[in-house]
Protein backbone atom coordinates (compact mmCIF):
# COMPACT_ATOMS: atom_id res chain seq x y z
CA UNK A 1 0.00 0.00 0.00
CA UNK A 2 2.59 2.32 0.75
CA UNK A 3 4.11 2.15 -3.09
CA UNK A 4 0.37 3.18 -3.86
CA UNK A 5 0.18 5.70 -1.72
CA UNK A 6 3.33 7.07 -3.27
CA UNK A 7 2.44 7.18 -7.11
CA UNK A 8 -0.74 8.63 -5.98
CA UNK A 9 0.88 11.38 -4.40
CA UNK A 10 3.63 11.64 -7.49
CA UNK A 11 1.11 11.93 -10.06
CA UNK A 12 -0.94 14.35 -8.20
CA UNK A 13 2.19 16.64 -7.94
CA UNK A 14 2.60 16.24 -11.64
CA UNK A 15 -1.64 17.21 -12.10
CA UNK A 16 -0.82 20.39 -9.95
CA UNK A 17 2.17 21.57 -11.97
CA UNK A 18 0.57 20.80 -15.38
CA UNK A 19 -2.75 22.76 -13.91
CA UNK A 20 -0.56 25.66 -12.88
CA UNK A 21 0.94 25.77 -16.38
CA UNK A 22 -2.60 25.75 -18.14
CA UNK A 23 -3.96 28.50 -15.92
CA UNK A 24 -1.39 30.54 -17.11
CA UNK A 25 -1.53 30.19 -20.40
CA UNK A 26 -4.81 30.29 -20.11
CA UNK A 27 -4.96 33.81 -18.32
CA UNK A 28 -2.05 34.62 -21.05
CA UNK A 29 -4.50 34.02 -23.91
CA UNK A 30 -7.47 35.80 -22.61
CA UNK A 31 -5.46 39.29 -22.85
CA UNK A 32 -6.79 39.10 -26.85
CA UNK A 33 -10.70 38.59 -25.49
CA UNK A 34 -10.24 42.53 -25.11
CA UNK A 35 -8.71 43.30 -28.99
CA UNK A 36 -10.59 44.57 -31.26
CA UNK A 37 -12.05 42.77 -34.02
CA UNK A 38 -11.42 43.19 -38.29
CA UNK A 39 -10.81 41.76 -41.09
CA UNK A 40 -7.15 40.84 -42.60
CA UNK A 41 -6.31 40.43 -46.03
CA UNK A 42 -4.17 37.12 -46.11
CA UNK A 43 -1.49 37.06 -48.53
CA UNK A 44 1.72 34.28 -48.25
CA UNK A 45 1.08 31.40 -46.40
CA UNK A 46 3.35 28.65 -45.61
CA UNK A 47 1.85 25.14 -44.18
CA UNK A 48 2.91 23.06 -41.43
CA UNK A 49 2.20 19.56 -40.44
CA UNK A 50 2.50 17.40 -37.02
CA UNK A 51 1.61 14.30 -36.28
CA UNK A 52 0.56 11.22 -38.94
CA UNK A 53 -2.91 9.67 -39.24
CA UNK A 54 -5.38 10.93 -36.97
CA UNK A 55 -3.38 12.81 -34.96
CA UNK A 56 -2.10 14.48 -38.29
CA UNK A 57 -2.63 18.60 -37.53
CA UNK A 58 -2.26 20.61 -40.03
CA UNK A 59 -1.70 24.74 -39.78
CA UNK A 60 -0.34 27.54 -41.84
CA UNK A 61 1.65 30.38 -41.09
CA UNK A 62 0.46 33.73 -43.08
CA UNK A 63 1.21 37.10 -43.19
CA UNK A 64 -1.93 39.21 -42.94
CA UNK A 65 -2.45 42.88 -43.59
CA UNK A 66 -5.44 45.20 -42.36
CA UNK A 67 -6.22 49.03 -41.81
CA UNK A 68 -6.87 50.39 -38.77
CA UNK A 69 -7.15 54.33 -38.12
CA UNK A 70 -6.32 55.04 -41.29
CA UNK A 71 -2.79 53.06 -41.05
CA UNK A 72 -1.64 49.88 -42.73
CA UNK A 73 -0.48 47.01 -40.53
CA UNK A 74 1.19 43.76 -41.24
CA UNK A 75 1.82 40.83 -39.10
CA UNK A 76 2.38 36.84 -38.53
CA UNK A 77 -0.94 34.76 -37.77
CA UNK A 78 -1.26 30.94 -37.64
CA UNK A 79 -4.49 29.59 -39.08
CA UNK A 80 -5.50 25.77 -37.97
CA UNK A 81 -6.97 23.65 -40.92
CA UNK A 82 -5.80 22.18 -44.05
CA UNK A 83 -7.58 25.02 -46.84
CA UNK A 84 -4.97 27.24 -47.77
CA UNK A 85 -6.35 30.31 -46.48
CA UNK A 86 -3.84 32.46 -49.16
CA UNK A 87 -5.55 35.39 -50.59
CA UNK A 88 -8.88 35.22 -48.85
CA UNK A 89 -9.86 37.29 -45.95
CA UNK A 90 -10.00 36.65 -42.57
CA UNK A 91 -11.83 37.67 -39.90
CA UNK A 92 -8.98 38.46 -37.08
CA UNK A 93 -8.42 40.24 -34.04
CA UNK A 94 -5.83 43.22 -33.70
CA UNK A 95 -4.15 45.11 -30.83
CA UNK A 96 -1.29 47.67 -32.45
CA UNK A 97 0.85 45.63 -34.42
CA UNK A 98 -0.79 42.48 -33.06
CA UNK A 99 -2.87 39.93 -34.56
CA UNK A 100 -4.76 36.68 -33.98
CA UNK A 101 -7.44 34.45 -35.84
CA UNK A 102 -10.78 35.63 -34.13
CA UNK A 103 -11.52 32.17 -33.31
CA UNK A 104 -8.85 32.30 -30.75
CA UNK A 105 -10.08 34.56 -28.22
CA UNK A 106 -12.40 32.50 -26.64
CA UNK A 107 -9.87 29.64 -25.86
CA UNK A 108 -8.66 31.56 -22.41
CA UNK A 109 -11.68 30.67 -20.04
CA UNK A 110 -11.55 26.84 -21.93
CA UNK A 111 -7.92 26.45 -20.66
CA UNK A 112 -8.30 27.92 -17.29
CA UNK A 113 -11.08 25.28 -16.95
CA UNK A 114 -9.12 22.68 -17.73
CA UNK A 115 -6.42 23.85 -14.93
CA UNK A 116 -9.16 24.05 -12.90
CA UNK A 117 -10.27 21.10 -13.13
CA UNK A 118 -6.55 19.23 -13.14
CA UNK A 119 -5.85 21.31 -9.72
CA UNK A 120 -8.97 19.82 -8.16
CA UNK A 121 -7.79 16.38 -9.70
CA UNK A 122 -4.26 16.70 -8.65
CA UNK A 123 -5.00 18.16 -5.06
CA UNK A 124 -7.66 15.44 -4.16
CA UNK A 125 -4.83 12.87 -5.67
CA UNK A 126 -2.21 14.07 -3.55
CA UNK A 127 -3.87 14.52 -0.23
CA UNK A 128 -7.31 12.47 -0.85
CA UNK A 129 -7.16 8.99 0.69
CA UNK A 130 -5.39 9.99 4.22
CA UNK A 131 -7.08 7.79 6.91
CA UNK A 132 -6.54 7.89 10.33
CA UNK A 133 -5.62 4.51 12.48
Amino acid sequence: MGSLRGVRRIAGLVLIIVAVLLVAFGAYQLRIMAWDRSTGSVSACTEHSTGTGTKRRVYHDCTVTWADAGQTHQAPVTFDGPADPSGTTQDIVVSGGDAAPAGAAGSGPFIIGFGVLFLLVGLVARLGGRRQE
